[in-house]
C-alpha cells in the first residue's frame, strides 16, 4: 500500500531504480510459459471414478446384486428424505430444481477518502 503522506513523485522515483537485465522478460512475454504443472490426481477425479464403480450387495436370502455407488447414494438420500430428514430433502430439491434464487438487499453509506500530496514540478 502506498504511503499517503509521501509525494507521488517520490514513490515513482523508487520504482524507477529497477533496470532491465538480459534475463528479464520482454513486454508481453510470460514468466511461466508452460503454465501450472498438472496434478497427478484431483479429489474430483477420485470421487467421479469411485461413484461409477460397482459393488456387490448380499441380500438376506444370499442372492447378490451389483449396484453402482452413485445409485446407492441417491437411494440413501431418497430414503433419508422420505423419513423426514430436512437436510436430505433440501439437498434433493436443490439438485433436482436448482437452488432457489435469493434476493439480497444492501444498504448503508460508504465514504471514500483519498489523500494525495501535490506533486511539485521541477
Amino acid at each position: 500500500m502506498q504511503d499517503p503522506t509521501k509525494p507521488l513523485a517520490d514513490i515513482e522515483s523508487n520504482n524507477s531504480k529497477r533496470t532491465a537485465t538480459p534475463a528479464s522478460w520482454k513486454p508481453g512475454q510470460s514468466g511461466n510459459p508452460k503454465g501450472r504443472p498438472k496434478e497427478d490426481w484431483t479429489w474430483r477425479e477420485l470421487f467421479k471414478d469411485a461413484v461409477e464403480e460397482f459393488t456387490e450387495i448380499k441380500k438376506k436370502d444370499g442372492s447378490v446384486n451389483n449396484y453402482q455407488f452413485k445409485k446407492l447414494i441417491v437411494k440413501k438420500l431418497l430414503m433419508e428424505a422420505a423419513q423426514g430428514n430436512i437436510g436430505a430433502m433440501r439437498e434433493l430439491f436443490n439438485r433436482m430444481d436448482g437452488m432457489p434464487k435469493q434476493q439480497n438487499e444492501l444498504s448503508g453509506n460508504v465514504e471514500i477518502v483519498t489523500h494525495r500530496a501535490p506533486v511539485e514540478k521541477p
